[in-house]
């Protein structure tokens, strides 16, 4: 899938969005203020930018927001209103770090700032993402709740089926394979796990 012009992009994705508006029930008006969102926050060169590396098999070398601009199906349109809904609410001083995340673990960050909305309108003080947590790690979301002050971790629960591999494998190759866009050099990677794969070892694997 090859670099698109900004203004195509966009002008796509507002007509199909347009179109499903009525049958999905939200107003056009938020199809025009989320592709506002997207431009400030991403910028334009970074959504258009070519999202295929080459040896990178099926979507694992696509940014999801990307494929959800370009594909604009009605469930693609209703995953960029939702994100956008949430970025209105993000204090301006942990924008950029949270816009970082967003572009480079999109699946870890949008359960973030689903969990972190929620929080914020059930009548939580001091949300925010990533607080430190014991042993150098950071945790997921730091909240007060009547003056006691909590961390959460969110994730979405699966089940493994036979003969598959995790959900955290599965995000592990996928962030392996975004550490290698734009390699030239012919390679070969391996990780050998020694242990059931967790979130956070997952995460030290990529840092390392």
């Amino acid at each position: 899938m090859g670099a698109i012009a900004p203004v195509e992009l966009f002008q796509r994705f507002q007509v199909r969005a347009h179109a499903y508006a009525h049958r999905l029930r939200y107003s056009p008006e938020l199809v025009n203020e989320a592709v506002g969102i997207l431009r400030a926050s991403f910028g334009d060169e970074w959504l258009g930018a070519q999202d295929d590396a080459p040896g990178i098999p099926f979507s694992l070398g696509r940014h999801p927001l990307r494929m959800s601009l370009r594909t604009a199906g009605d469930s693609q349109i209703m995953d960029v209103l939702e994100l956008c809904q949430y970025l209105k609410s993000v204090p301006g001083a942990t924008a950029a770090v949270i816009i970082a995340n967003l572009k480079s673990s999109y699946g870890d960050t949008v359960p973030q700032l689903a969990f972190a909305y929620r929080l914020v309108a059930a009548g939580a003080t001091g949300v925010h993402l990533e607080p430190p947590a014991a042993g150098g790690r950071l945790g997921d979301i730091g909240f007060q709740w009547a003056e006691t002050p909590f961390m959460a971790e969110c994730y979405a629960p699966t089940v493994a089926k036979r003969g598959e591999g995790t959900a955290e494998e599965l995000r592990l190759a996928h962030d392996i394979m975004r550490l290698l866009e734009g390699r030239t050099d012919a390679m070969s990677l391996a990780v050998r796990l020694v242990r059931p794969l967790v979130s956070a070892h997952r995460k030290a694997v990529v840092r390392a």
